[in-house]
């Protein structure tokens, strides 16, 4: 980058391009990344027509929330972009967590997506979120495939496409720009308060590291041990799907198919098995699941309120289970 100038990859700008005529919804929260975002998008003039600004007032700020919203909608109105601005409705809620305003907001992304008939969800998440996330998942405990998360483009089992197109860049970089291009952004305070815990990961847990260890930078080492991941993650999902063709048969899993396979195949083999019989497996019912199948004997095992899973030793297969009504 030099003088502030960036753009977008050529290779992301074709994908979004090959999905025309479809809208392309944009997150927009009136900070430096998503401004920055919707500023780099705008350039693109076979996108631009295309594109749907999505903001959400959370309503936590009082008067702050709200300018940020007329913000949004003046930008998107300056950049001649449709914005729909969305407001949460459980304004009795005594208090909140990033978890909370998370799903509020994302609910309603999905309503307005459904609403223009597009699987297509453009967010700001830049380098430091793909840092920030992976140090809050190792802390929570997490597989690979979460470590390995927040990828260009995601593709999700409700058939929503998730793309982001800044992990590439820093929000130093991003804020850079802005400042070169005098594009203004809003300030959001609570962006430095310590009650989440991604602003504690970004202000203390990460500068503390640098300082411990300032020959060995934490950042780059996180982007090269997620790259590694990224490179494993993918292989795994090349190999479970070529165990998991070769074993499904008419909605069975044939287990003597699988015979000695690891058991990070046949973890993902049995989720995908779920995933097409119309079910998500959760992870403490796949452990208890695994732990049955080792022992080689038949089973049956209830894995929903109307749904069993029934092992005969050679495959196994989900059965609907149907309950008398009560007269």
């Amino acid at each position: 980058m030099e003088g502030g100038v960036i753009s977008l990859s050529g290779g992301l700008i074709r994908f979004l391009g090959d999905t025309a005529p479809t809208k392309l919804c944009v997150a927009c929260s009136g900070g430096s990344d998503s401004v920055a975002l919707l500023a780099l998008l705008c350039r693109e003039k076979s996108l631009h027509h295309r594109l749907v600004v999505l903001h959400f007032n959370h309503g936590t700020r009082g008067g702050a929330s709200d300018g940020d919203a007329d913000f949004v909608q003046n930008l998107a109105k300056e950049a001649r972009i449709p914005a729909i601005i969305g407001h949460r409705d459980d304004v009795a809620l005594p208090h909140f967590n990033e978890d909370l305003l998370r799903r509020c907001r994302f609910r309603f992304f999905h309503r307005e997506m459904a609403r223009l008939s597009t699987p297509y969800l453009l967010t700001a998440h830049n380098r430091d979120d793909v840092i920030e996330t992976f140090l809050m998942r190792l802390a929570r405990g997490s597989s690979i495939d979460g470590l390995a998360a927040l990828r260009p483009v995601e593709h999700r089992r409700d058939g929503r496409i998730y793309v982001r197109p800044l992990l590439s860049l820093s929000k130093d970089v991003l804020r850079n720009y802005l400042l070169v291009e005098r594009i203004p952004w809003r300030e959001d305070e609570s962006n430095a308060s310590e009650l989440y815990l991604r602003n504690r990961v970004r202000h203390q847990l990460i500068p503390l590291w640098e300082t411990l260890e300032p020959e060995r930078p934490l950042k780059s080492c996180l982007l090269l041990t997620r790259t590694l991941l990224v490179e494993d993650a993918d292989a795994l999902v090349e190999l479970s799907n070529r165990c998991f063709q070769m074993a499904f048969h008419e909605n069975r899993l044939n287990l003597e198919a699988l015979a000695g396979q690891p058991l990070a195949i046949l973890r993902r083999v049995l989720h995908l098995f779920f995933l097409e019989n119309g079910h998500i497996l959760e992870r403490a019912r796949a452990d208890h699941l695994l732990n049955m199948l080792r022992r080689g004997k038949p089973f049956k095992v209830s894995v929903a309120s109307n749904v069993t899973c029934i092992s005969t030793g050679l495959q196994i297969y989900l059965q609907q289970t149907h309950h008398p009504k009560t007269p």
